[in-house]
């Protein structure tokens, strides 16, 4: 018998531009895909600093630190939920109170000079983070460290004393005194709070 002719198959459809991508980046060495979160990372924070710095402007920096961990642990909560509490239990206690305080003391001294300082110097010096964790897993980890991290390491430095010694400026007689914001914004809600025991009737 004749052999029925098989059917024509469908053209396969263009892949569209996000395949393509995922694709490519399918492909990248894991060096490569670490940069990028990095400088996205990177972009984040910046944005984020932007941010928090007209937030401070306006409220004391230990209230919008609590905002920021605040809002962070209402984004963890559904996860936390939906995995269990023993899922994200830390093994090492200690090691997880340790790192608490300091990381607590480093984010307070962050925040009061989140408002005094312009933002182009407090991302430069900010960025200088992981020229530091650098050095201190070279220190701690004795993680090797050839000369082209060094050099990378010095260069990073160089780069943060140009953007922050560009200014030339000097700490102002004021420098720890509250922005004339938050300040504006105090005496608005003393002016309230006065307004409001002076309407109450005895």
């Amino acid at each position: 018998m004749p052999s029925e002719a098989e059917p024509p198959q469908a053209a396969a459809a263009p892949a569209s531009r996000r395949e393509r991508w995922a694709a490519r980046a399918r492909g990248w060495s894991p060096a490569t895909r670490g940069l990028l979160w990095s400088i996205a990372a990177g972009a984040l924070f910046s944005l984020l600093n932007a941010l928090m710095r007209a937030l401070t402007q306006q409220v004391d920096p230990f209230q919008s630190q609590f905002l920021r961990y605040l809002f962070g642990l209402a984004v963890l909560l559904p996860l936390v939920a939906r995995q269990g509490l023993s899922a994200w239990w830390p093994r090492h206690m200690a090691g997880q109170f340790a790192r608490g305080i300091v990381h607590t003391i480093g984010l307070a001294l962050w925040f009061i000079a989140l408002p005094r300082i312009p933002l182009a110097d407090m991302t430069a010096i900010g960025f200088t983070g992981p020229i530091f964790i650098m050095i201190g897993a070279w220190l701690f980890f004795r993680e090797p460290m050839r000369w082209e991290r060094w050099l990378a390491t010095g260069l990073g430095f160089v780069g943060m004393l140009v953007v922050v010694g560009g200014n030339k400026h000097r700490v102002p007689p004021d420098y720890f005194q509250p922005p004339p914001g938050r300040e504006e914004a105090g005496r608005r809600s003393a002016r309230a709070t006065d307004a409001r025991a002076v309407a109450t009737p005895a």
